[in-house]
């Protein structure tokens, strides 16, 4: 299933159904009911709108989706990976770590994953792939030109409930503060909403 959104439908009249722009759920456009997607373990809500990036993995057009608390990013369909603007990740991370309940077992570092070579579906350029250092043990492809971080699917669920690193709670209000600080800094380069 390449596209999710163009097979959501309507469970009460069966019409196909539309994400309400900026926001995590879909609204059917005939009959007015809701539909809210299940987050992945990664913590992302599928909405299924076309995106703006490639997927680096499956090169098929990544789509809209959601993660944390309504942070807009990108992912795709078929492997379920995450674009995550660099601005961004910070925020996404901590976001996620607020509401972790869960702290698994910490897994060892998959070096297979250091021989990957990705490149940026935006700019063309081999992506930096690298060990991520804020905890989970994963490797992630950075594109250092485009501000674009990829995770595989499961990553970011790895780094979220990894027991080295931990959150303050009060870093809630620096989340919110600075939320509309990134997606402005997202919609100026056009790459997010």
């Amino acid at each position: 299933m390449d596209n999710p959104h163009s097979t959501i439908t309507c469970g009460s009249c069966g019409a196909p159904i539309a994400p309400v722009p900026g926001k995590d759920y879909f609204v059917c456009p005939y009959c007015g009911a809701y539909y809210f997607p299940e987050a992945s373990q990664d913590g992302v809500k599928i909405l299924g709108e076309p995106g703006s990036l490639t997927c680096p993995v499956c090169k098929i057009p990544l789509v809209t989706a959601v993660i944390g608390q309504d942070f807009h990013v990108q992912a795709c369909s078929r492997c379920r990976g995450v674009m995550v603007s660099q601005d961004l990740l910070a925020f996404v991370i901590r976001s996620l770590r607020l509401t972790s309940k869960k702290i698994d077992d910490t897994l060892p570092l998959d070096r297979s994953g250091l021989n990957i070579q990705r490149f940026c579906q935006t700019c063309g350029r081999k992506m930096d792939t690298h060990a991520y250092e804020g905890g989970g043990n994963i490797v992630i492809d950075v594109c250092i030109h485009c501000g674009l971080v990829w995770f595989d699917y499961g990553e970011i669920k790895r780094v979220v409930t990894s027991p080295e690193i931990g959150i303050n709670r009060q870093e809630m209000g620096v989340i919110d503060e600075f939320k509309e600080h990134v997606e402005t800094l997202n919609k100026r380069k056009g790459l997010f909403f």
